[in-house]
């Protein structure tokens, strides 16, 4: 049975700018009080790697494997040494992959994400690798290839079409939670949440983002522990949206709120990371990031209480702050408690979210830098942190 169609009010331009967004930087290289800064480092020790033209993507959460890709393959590493344990070829896929949504399964043997849908305008499926035998399965291939409908491009407008993203793992590791845009009989019938059971079937309904437009829950999404909240962004890339924002879901309820909207100055904030503890979240916001503006591109939010810290060097003033390195990319501590953030200038501060001190992981590297605004720095459940310096190498820190 078809869905009733609704007028899409996303405009091609906007989609544009999100094309710009996700490009740009692959190709580069008890309170929340303010952070005080503190000449103490932290106490660690710390093994280099080089692994050439891979970029590393993330440790897996017990901290014994790299995840790392050169758009052309999917690599898993041992950290022991950096060896290849094994590559999967990407040329299966339509769209490519969408590196910002590669994600370890809490167990650590799989790794799950998406094709770049929205960045080529064609159909884009949610893909599960193996981290045991590097094997890549399509998980929600719905029989279509090529653009998608709503380009105008397709040749079979009758098709019903889907184009998935955002992929989390449901907490217990059984399923895989996305974002489903979908297109029948060539209009637009907006954009779902579901989740995917691995042990197959159909998608199970969790929530509607919106009956008529495609692509608004674009950006990551993550469950609470105990899997009775959702919280995920919605995104339009159109100025001044009513609706854009961060969102939390009740299941209890099935009602969605918005806890974070819009800034006047920052624009519409991103989901980047949730902590462990369920208490913080880490925002992002897409639009600063795509004009290269000195203000704090990632901020904190107390869950609780609804303050918001941003995520920058303490300065009076921009200069100041761009002098000190800017930001390039912040991640949770195992605990949740925490926050590092990696600046361009080669230092990396850990923020203790409920003393508001901050210490100096190191202050000497060569530098940092990213692979993807939306990709959080990456803290193992073991305590490990990964840091690329350089394309392709970088270091792994141990807490002591």
């Amino acid at each position: 049975m078809l869905r009733q169609a609704g007028k899409s009010r996303t405009s091609f331009l906007a989609v544009g700018m999100l094309l710009t967004m996700v490009l740009l930087p692959f190709a580069a290289s008890p309170g929340m009080a303010g952070a005080v800064s503190s000449s103490q480092a932290v106490d660690t020790t710390s093994v280099a790697f080089d692994i050439g033209d891979l970029r590393p993507v993330s440790l897996s959460p017990d901290g014994q494997l790299l995840a790392a890709t050169d758009r052309q393959e999917l690599c898993v590493l041992e950290v022991e040494g950096f060896v290849t344990r094994h590559c999967a070829s990407l040329d299966v896929l339509d769209a490519g992959i969408r590196v910002g949504d590669i994600s370890w399964s809490p167990d650590s043997s799989k790794l799950v994400f998406a094709e770049d849908a929205f960045t080529l305008w064609k159909d884009g499926d949610i893909w599960l690798m193996d981290a045991l035998d590097g094997s890549l399965t399509n998980l929600t291939d719905d029989g279509y290839a090529g653009m998608l409908p709503a380009a105008g491009l397709s040749s079979d407008q009758g098709a019903t079409v889907y184009a998935d993203i955002a992929p989390t793992w449901t907490p217990d590791g059984t399923g895989i939670t996305f974002s489903r845009s979908i297109w029948e009989e060539g209009s637009f019938f907006g954009n779902d949440i579901l989740t995917l059971p691995l042990t197959g079937g159909n998608p199970e309904f969790v929530t509607t983002v919106s009956s008529d437009t495609p692509g608004l829950a674009y950006f990551s999404m993550r469950w609470t522990g105990d899997g009775s909240v959702l919280y995920y962004s919605v995104f339009s890339a159109v100025p001044d949206s009513a609706v854009d924002g961060i969102y939390r879901l009740t299941m209890a309820t099935g009602d969605s709120e918005r806890i974070l909207a819009s800034d006047e100055e920052s624009g519409a904030p991103a989901l980047l990371q949730l902590s462990s503890n369920d208490e913080f979240a880490i925002v992002w916001y897409p639009q600063m990031a795509m004009m290269g503006s000195a203000a704090a591109l990632y901020s904190v939010v107390d869950l609780k209480t609804g303050e918001l810290i941003p995520i920058q060097p303490n300065a009076e003033t921009d200069l100041d702050r761009m002098r000190q390195g800017a930001v390039q990319t912040v991640g949770f501590s195992p605990d949740g408690n925490s926050v590092a953030n990696a600046r361009s200038n080669g230092s990396i501060w850990i923020l203790d979210l409920l003393t508001g001190e901050e210490q100096a992981l190191t202050e000497s590297l060569d530098g940092v830098i990213y692979l993807d605004r939306a990709i959080p720095l990456s803290w193992s459940e073991a305590g490990d942190l990964l840091v690329e310096t350089l394309v392709g190498s970088g270091l792994v820190f141990r807490m002591a």
